[in-house]
């Protein structure tokens, strides 16, 4: 089936509305392949639906239609600069091309938890869970348990209590980073970093030791809470994980070809499939940006 049959469902859409209707419906399915949607197989269907899908917005919503969904309506698509533009070339009769980038879309969608309009997993391979606004709280959470896990998984032996990271969160440079100080009392960061703590319960109190805790006392490095849940992903929060490990990376110059930052990140993109795990390295990972 070539590229162009295979958005077909998106092309006898006339409006965005009839898109989305046809989401609901099981004679959808059928448009596709005649059986039940699956997750992309390969590359190239990944990339052929998310063209596809992006393709259509693009020409449903530019200058056309404004309908996102039930009860829903864009009130203002483009700039009223952008809109006299569009005129313009318009009357002269030449083709209105809009650029377009599938890869860029679904970052954004990702980023912000948009919709993709159809089913995650036809699109992306996986399921997410939007089911929780990714708020202000969460993230400093999620910084901080992220910062303190990857400097856990490069420095075991000389950081052996949740005491010792916080010390070493409230330093330079790590503190600047994290806006540490709006924390003025240790025990909010000691109950983010309790459910990151790589030891087991028995070994997680004591001073700090002088020549190191054995490696034989950690445990295999926690996920961080929220982020996977009934086999869903909160996208905001993986994505603010990475940045955060990236950025840590970074600061420290660490190479992120180093085994232990790869063994790390294969703990949370290990079972996306292939296709998809290389999307989310090499947009938050190998080439983030980290604003």
């Amino acid at each position: 089936m070539d590229r162009k049959s295979k958005h077909l469902f998106l092309k006898n859409a006339a409006t965005l509305k009839e898109s989305y209707e046809l989401v609901k419906q099981a004679e959808f399915y059928t448009l596709i392949e005649d059986k039940v949607i699956t997750c992309p197989a390969t590359l190239q269907e990944f990339e052929d639906r998310l063209f596809a899908i992006c393709e259509s917005y693009y020409e449903s919503l530019i200058g056309i239609a404004n309908y996102v969904g039930p009860g829903k309506t864009v009130k203002r698509l483009v700039s009223n600069e952008m809109l006299v533009d569009l005129l313009i070339v318009a009357e002269k009769g030449e083709t209105i091309s809009v650029q377009m980038d599938p890869y860029s879309f679904l970052k954004i969608s990702l980023e912000k938890d948009g919709p993709l309009g159809l089913s995650d997993s036809f699109i992306i391979g996986i399921e997410r869970d939007r089911t929780a606004m990714f708020m202000l709280h969460a993230q400093n959470r999620i910084q901080v348990q992220a910062t303190g896990q990857i400097l856990w998984a490069i420095n075991k032996n000389s950081i052996d209590t949740m005491q010792s990271m916080v010390e070493i969160l409230r330093k330079e440079p790590i503190s600047s980073m994290l806006c540490i100080d709006r924390f003025s009392s240790d025990r909010t960061l000691l109950n983010w970093l309790k459910s990151v703590f790589p030891k087991s319960d028995l070994n997680r109190v004591g001073r700090p030791s002088k020549v190191g805790s054995p490696k034989e006392q950690f445990v295999d490095t926690p996920i961080i809470p929220g982020i996977f849940s009934e086999n869903k992903v909160c996208f905001p929060g993986l994505i603010c994980t990475l940045k955060t490990f990236v950025k840590v990376m970074d600061i420290f110059e660490i190479d992120k070809s180093e085994p232990i930052f790869e063994a790390l990140i294969n703990e949370y993109l290990g079972n996306f499939p292939s296709y998809f795990r290389s999307f989310v390295y090499n947009t938050w990972i190998k080439t983030p940006s980290l604003k």
